[in-house]
């Protein structure tokens, strides 16, 4: 769990643009805009003057020594140096003993800059024109004068003032909240402005609203999470139904003559809306990635459909001993279970076992590393996960694990694959080993709407290692799975599917992901969905069985919007204060 400070969100609203600063000195300023641009200049001169001290001063504070917030405002500084080739990394010397002072924060801001242009380090060119200096004073001079009249005065450096005023409670979030009506980002509304002026309603609960409500998007805020990508298809034809990535932009706005303004926008836009998360992110599959080793094991005669493990918690065959997900949760176990059984559970521990027994040939050999990441990796490139999936945009290569198979036999290690390409692969798996080249075109016109060329899937190749049985005991795995997946409690349709996370970064959620298929006995469609930094795969399932929803219209449109209050994502992204 990692909650959300409701002051992460009221900066969200200045860091990704949602509020205008610009407008905050225009004539018809609000007075919500004309209070926060006050409170913003009086901070702004003090901390000019702090930095001013730092750099001339003749008292030197070691960088480890500053208070946190000057240590963002140096740290800002030094990337944009770096940035702007003004002290370029090609000229630095990293051996040397007071570059690796300021590394370790043992040096003054003042002594760093000055050491950096006696040793050459300072591209004067980049920030000096009418002359050139050489005296090392002249040059210490003209680059402070740089740093406190340009960089200083950068959009994204005045973006940290705004978050320590946000944090330390001098700019209120009912102050932003108001901008955002002043600002149009909400529609004029008297009631809700009311009631923030007077207190009747919280800034946090007016937000919490907002957003749940979607009138301020997960894309506007870009915080974790705010992007997502599904992909739907035929399961009998290979045909690409959609493909989506969130959040997305208005490419009729970059057609013919450019909106310049939106376009720059695009380009400042945290959340990313040009990338395509749907073909381009690549993250480890996680569990979704246990149908491959299940197919690996059942075709290497690993393990067999009837055989039971016994899930010990700990596995101790391998020198890191990992646990199972359950184990680390609450100390237990799942006993002994079989491969559907264990499809169902995500047992860990199962799959770190049949991991282990292509690694040493189903114990007959000693255990190899090489020889259990080849099982993986010849099974793996049977679904199609070792290539790109032929559509015509671009689309990131895919990463099959390459080291450690018991982790890659969870999805772990160093597997990566996009939206996509999971999307083929369990479209692969509903339909029993088919995988298709996809393609994203139908037809090829010329002006006056004569076809010249058409499209459609071709049959990449036919997986033929698993006999009915066998198929049958992964299909119900996921079947299972679904049924004991509360997003889909009394779900009409019957679905089979495999939920996955996948940790990327200690410091931010797990990704959140979702594949199966529908209906289950007679497969018709597959998805494939991931939310990036989406905390839990009940948040991607959520969203597979909204599409499923709509797909089979046992809910519209509307009512699956409408219903966004009462089933949003899980507590666990919640919004603290």
């Amino acid at each position: 769990d990692i909650p959300i400070p409701i002051t992460d969100v009221y900066f969200a609203l200045i860091n990704n643009n949602v509020i205008d600063l610009s407008h905050f000195d225009s004539t018809d300023a609000s007075t919500a805009e004309q209070s926060v641009s006050a409170i913003f200049s009086a901070r702004q001169d003090v901390v000019k003057s702090q930095l001013r001290e730092q750099l001339t001063g003749s008292t030197l504070t070691d960088f480890k020594d500053l208070s946190e917030e000057e240590q963002d405002y140096f740290t800002y500084i030094i990337r944009r140096l770096r940035k702007n080739n003004i002290l370029a990394d090609s000229n630095i010397d990293t051996s040397d003993e007071v570059y690796q002072q300021w590394q370790q924060g043992e040096c003054s801001p003042k002594d760093y800059l000055n050491h950096a242009i006696a040793q050459n380090w300072i591209d004067i060119t980049q920030f000096t024109v009418d002359e050139k200096y050489s005296d090392s004073t002249e040059i210490y001079d003209a680059l402070c004068n740089y740093i406190l009249e340009e960089l200083f005065y950068e959009k994204d450096f005045s973006k940290i003032i705004y978050e320590y005023l946000i944090t330390g409670g001098q700019i209120s979030g009912t102050q932003l909240c108001l901008i955002l009506f002043d600002q149009g980002v909400l529609p004029y509304n008297e009631e809700e402005i009311a009631a923030l002026n007077n207190g009747s309603v919280t800034a946090v609960s007016f937000l919490k609203e907002k957003i749940q409500n979607l009138e301020i998007t997960p894309a506007q805020l870009a915080l974790d999470p705010c992007s997502g990508s599904c992909v739907v298809t035929n399961t009998k034809t290979g045909e690409v139904l959609a493909l989506v990535t969130y959040p997305g932009y208005d490419s009729n706005r970059l057609a013919n003559n450019v909106d310049t303004e939106y376009f720059n926008s695009l380009q400042d836009d945290k959340s990313l809306p040009q990338y395509n998360y749907a073909t381009q992110q690549e993250t480890a599959p996680g569990s979704t990635f246990k149908m491959v080793t299940s197919t690996a094991g059942l075709a290497e005669g690993s393990i067999t459909i009837g055989e039971r493990i016994r899930d010990l918690g700990v596995y101790e065959n391998v020198s890191n001993h990992p646990k199972c997900w359950i184990f680390s949760s609450n100390g237990g176990t799942h006993g002994e279970i079989n491969v559907s059984e264990a499809l169902r559970d995500s047992c860990n521990y199962y799959f770190y076992e049949v991991g282990y027994r292509l690694a040493t040939n189903n114990y007959s050999t000693a255990y190899n590393d090489s020889l259990g990441i080849e099982k993986l990796q010849k099974y793996a490139s049977l679904f199609g996960l070792n290539e790109r999936t032929g559509i015509e945009i671009e689309e990131a290569a895919p990463q099959i694990a390459n080291e450690f198979p018991v982790m890659a036999a969870i999805g772990q290690s160093n597997n990566n694959y996009t939206t996509v390409q999971l999307a083929r692969y369990v479209t692969a798996v509903a339909n029993e080993g088919t995988v298709y080249q996809y393609t994203l075109l139908n037809r090829l016109e010329d002006s006056d709407g004569n076809v010249l060329q058409t499209f459609e899937p071709q049959v990449r190749n036919q997986i033929d290692v698993l006999d009915t049985e066998e198929w049958n005991a992964i299909h119900s795995g996921m079947r299972m799975v679904v049924e004991n997946t509360k997003e889909f409690d009394g779900f009409p349709i019957e679905a089979a599917g495999k939920t996955g996370t996948a940790q990327q970064n200690l410091k931010r959620p797990n990704h959140a992901l979702f594949v199966g298929y529908a209906p289950y006995d007679d497969p018709e469609i597959s998805i494939a969905t991931r939310i990036a930094y989406g905390y839990t795969s009940h948040n991607a399932a959520k969203l597979a069985r909204n599409v499923f929803a709509y797909y089979f219209n046992v809910e519209n449109e509307d009512e699956l919007l409408n219903g966004q209050a009462a089933n949003g994502n899980s507590s666990s992204n919640e919004i603290s204060d």
